[in-house]
Parts: structure tokens; C-alpha cells; sequence
């Protein structure tokens, strides 16, 4: 009875780590790409650097509060322009795409398969912020 056991247990072990998707070849540039889609990267790094835009402009606005008589008149209109066009400049495609090496690098075909089997699920979407 034990080996009975023994042996079933080992069965399903088995077969469950053969369904684990087991591919040990580097990721191929359009899998990295692929999981910047599904993860909406592109989406996420917007986010960011709209709250970072944001923090800069509060810090901008301080800082012209605290020595606008040192400063021109148009100062801060004219520094919130500037950051304005230095985030609407950001080379993000560029950006992403130089991203892609590093995720080569760091995962395999299997890595990129089982986070786009996660991040393609309720649970991944909901995690990720995006519910469809």
C-alpha cells in the first residue's frame, strides 16, 4: 500500500511539472514585447511620469512661492512649459525597447510564458490595475 502511494504521489509530480511550461531558451524579443502589451508597460510608465510631473510642478510652485522675488515674473509658467515639453519629448518607445535586452537576459522563453499566463488571468489583470 505504501509504494501504491509512493508511486501515485510521484506519478503527480510528475505530471505536474511537465505541464509547467519548461523552456529554457532565452526570450525572444517579441515575448518580451508581447508581455509589455499584456502588463500594459507602456501604460504603467505614463503613470509614473504623470505623477512625477506632478510632484515636480508642487515643488516647482513651492519653490517660486518661496523666492519669487528673486525670480522672474514668468518663471514658473515658464519652467512648467518646460517640463511639459521634456515629458511629452521622452522617447518612450525608445525607452521600452531598451528594456527589452535586459528582460532577455534575466528570462527565459519559459519565465516570459508563465508571467503572460499570470498577468493574462482575472487575478494578473486585477493585480496589474487593469480589469477588462
Amino acid at each position: 500500500m505504501v509504494r501504491f502511494l509512493l508511486a501515485a504521489i510521484l506519478c503527480f509530480a510528475f505530471a505536474s511539472a511537465s505541464a509547467q511550461d519548461t523552456d529554457n531558451t532565452p526570450a525572444s524579443s517579441a515575448d518580451v514585447q508581447t508581455y509589455f502589451e499584456t502588463v500594459h508597460a507602456r501604460d504603467s510608465v505614463n503613470k509614473i511620469v504623470d505623477s512625477m510631473l506632478k510632484s515636480m510642478q508642487t515643488l516647482l510652485h513651492e519653490q517660486y512661492l518661496k523666492n519669487k522675488e528673486k525670480l522672474p515674473e514668468d518663471y514658473e509658467q515658464r519652467m512648467s512649459k518646460q517640463l511639459g515639453d521634456m515629458y511629452r519629448n521622452m522617447p518612450f518607445d525608445e525607452m521600452m525597447q531598451a528594456t527589452i535586452p535586459v528582460y532577455q537576459r534575466h528570462f527565459t522563453k519559459g519565465d516570459i510564458n508563465a508571467l503572460l499566463a499570470f498577468y493574462s488571468s482575472p487575478t494578473g489583470r486585477g493585480y496589474a490595475g487593469h480589469h477588462e
